[in-house]
C-alpha cells in the first residue's frame, strides 16, 4: 500500500464591490479598497472585460474571488509597464 499526500490549497476568499472599491473604512485598523474607483468605472471595467464577472448569489449579493481581482489588477500593471517602455 502506498501513502497518499493531500494537497490542501488555501480557501478561496470572496469579496463584495464595497469592499474591492471602498475596503472598510470602520475596521481598526481601517482596511483600504483594493481598487479606489467608482461603481460606475467598476462596473465599465467588467463590461470591457478588464475585470472578472462577478457571481450572483441574490439580487442584491454579488461576490468575486479575490484572486481573480488580483490577477486580473497584476495584468494591468503588466500592460502598464509594457506600454511606458515603449
Amino acid at each position: 500500500m502506498s501513502a497518499t499526500t493531500a494537497t490542501t490549497q488555501p480557501p478561496v476568499r470572496y469579496v463584495r464591490m464595497k469592499e474591492i472599491i471602498f475596503g472598510d473604512p470602520t475596521a481598526n485598523p481601517p482596511i483600504p479598497p483594493i481598487l479606489p474607483i467608482s461603481r460606475s468605472t467598476f462596473y465599465s471595467l467588467i463590461k470591457r472585460g478588464i475585470l472578472p464577472n462577478g457571481i450572483k448569489l441574490t439580487d442584491g449579493v454579488t461576490i468575486w474571488p479575490l484572486q481573480a481581482i488580483i490577477d486580473a489588477l497584476n495584468q494591468l500593471l503588466k500592460i502598464q509597464q509594457a506600454y511606458s517602455a515603449k
